[in-house]
């Protein structure tokens, strides 16, 4: 999971410093620790990104393949694909969509997991998560909102290209998931196929800016930011960093 995801950073992070800081004041890293099926899916999703960026569909969809043979989530990161090629109107008319099915979904959540129950009962235990938000939630979503709005102040002021429309148009899905999971807090776990990328977005969407000192101000502002609030975290609530246990046996 590990090589896949450094591989990922390596030849898309333009600051690998701040993206190795930001995996973990984000808390990737300890995710990693906790949900190791699904976060190597993630990972393979991760490492077949070059393929959304030359637009090999088939190339990209054989490993998303892969990955959903690992969870089943990662067919969401199909999303991914089609996000890159957002530009211009296209893309203001695909957040106007965004925003509608995050709303629709939002007050008929109980009503679509109970219609998925009924086709896979396998999933009844999800029905307990309805309505189940919590405080990390609710600080998920504000975090999100406001690098969303850092991320769409930097783009006027920087070259509009694949890259930086796609950064916008990535901020505003893993906002939207933000809020779905303030519903149903499962949904967070399904969004790391897009939140992983705030990792690479904010160093990158930075490095855009021309003014210097600008520039400087912000990373320094990234920095010290993410830094208090992963200390806050770490201090006040504690297991929220948990890292599972494990240990090897050998027969």
């Amino acid at each position: 999971t590990m090589v896949l995801c450094c591989i990922f950073i390596y030849k898309n992070s333009n600051n690998v410093f701040m993206t190795i800081f930001l995996f973990i004041a984000l808390r990737y890293f300890f995710e990693s620790m906790n949900t190791m099926r699904e976060f190597l899916a993630v990972a393979v999703t991760l490492f077949a990104f070059k393929y959304v960026k030359t637009r090999g569909i088939w190339k990209y969809l054989f490993f998303v393949a892969i990955a959903t043979t690992l969870h089943y989530s990662a067919i969401l990161s199909v999303l991914i694909y089609f996000l890159y090629n957002m530009d211009g109107e296209r893309g203001k008319k695909m957040r106007i969509l965004l925003l509608l099915t995050t709303a629709i979904s939002f007050i008929f959540l109980g009503s679509i997991v109970q219609y998925i129950v009924s086709l896979v009962p396998r999933y009844a235990a999800y029905l307990n998560r309805i309505d189940s938000f919590k405080l990390f939630n609710i600080i998920t979503a504000i975090r999100n909102i406001v690098v969303l709005i850092y991320v769409s102040i930097c783009q006027r002021y920087t070259q509009k290209d694949k890259d930086t429309n796609f950064m916008v148009n990535i901020a505003w899905v893993i906002v939207c998931f933000s809020f779905l999971s303030m519903k149903m807090n499962i949904i967070a776990r399904s969004s790391y196929y897009f939140n992983i990328f705030s990792i690479i977005l904010l160093p990158n969407i930075t490095n855009l800016i021309k003014n210097e000192k600008t520039r400087k101000f912000c990373k320094l502002g990234i920095y010290v930011s993410f830094l208090a609030l992963y200390l806050t975290i770490f201090i006040l609530r504690p297991e929220w960093s948990y890292v599972s246990n494990y240990s090897f046996q050998f027969n």
